[in-house]
């Protein structure tokens, strides 16, 4: 990302949602962006560290944003 939309976007999150975050910004201030398609390949051991707390983390924090108490 170039230096001028970081600094116009004023990046608050620390967590979870900071990718969002930098997407919903991108449409907002009408910058044009592009998806690349990523392969990835199956987990061979282990399992995912993502708990359920994450996932309302950033549900939360998409109803503040989408509310207008996202930002300081």
């Amino acid at each position: 990302m170039k230096r001028e939309f970081y600094d116009k976007i004023n990046i608050i999150s620390r967590d979870w949602f900071i990718d969002a975050e930098i997407m919903l910004n991108l449409k907002k201030h009408n910058y044009k962006f592009a998806e690349i398609a990523v392969q990835s390949d199956k987990r061979n051991k282990g399992e995912s560290k993502v708990k359920l707390s994450a996932t309302l983390q950033f549900l939360k924090n998409m109803l503040k944003y989408k509310l207008g108490f996202f930002y300081k």
